[in-house]
């Protein structure tokens, strides 16, 4: 039972992170994130492989990657999902909804326009917390 209810938290995760990507501009040539290889735009200092425009830079980005690569920025990407779907976030809370999660993640830069691409990927609606967001099941609705 609990290996399916993180299997499923990571799958809702995983969700997550590709419509963040999506949101951050990744996969567009030359974008930042693109040329990072940090799908999520994420600042988190250099980890090895330096920063640029203050943002952390890895060797790859591997959607298929072991969520435990230290090397690659999609699975930091799915790991900083995961944290904020299981209440383990340092910076994220599961009382936020999609709007507050967009705001914070941006640093305010444009949003509102990162929360409809969020919002619209995944197929919430920007009041959604991302509590109900990871209990939200297929099956039930909740």
């Amino acid at each position: 039972m609990l290996t399916d209810q993180l299997g499923y938290l990571q799958a809702k995760a995983d969700s997550l992170a590709h419509a963040i990507a999506k949101a951050e501009g990744f996969g567009v040539p030359d974008a930042l994130p693109t040329r990072c290889n940090n799908p999520g735009d994420m600042k988190l200092g250099d980890r090895g492989w330096g920063t640029v425009e203050g943002k952390t830079q890895y060797p790859k980005a591997d959607w298929a990657a072991e969520l435990g690569d230290r090397e690659d920025g999609a699975s930091a990407l799915r790991r900083e999902c995961l944290a904020i779907l299981v209440g383990a976030s340092h910076i994220y809370a599961l009382g936020w909804d999609f709007s507050a999660l967009g705001a914070v993640w941006t640093g305010y830069d444009n949003w509102e326009e990162w929360c409809k691409v969020v919002c619209k990927e995944l197929g919430a609606a920007r009041g959604t917390t991302l509590a109900q967001y990871a209990e939200k099941t297929p099956a039930t609705g909740y």
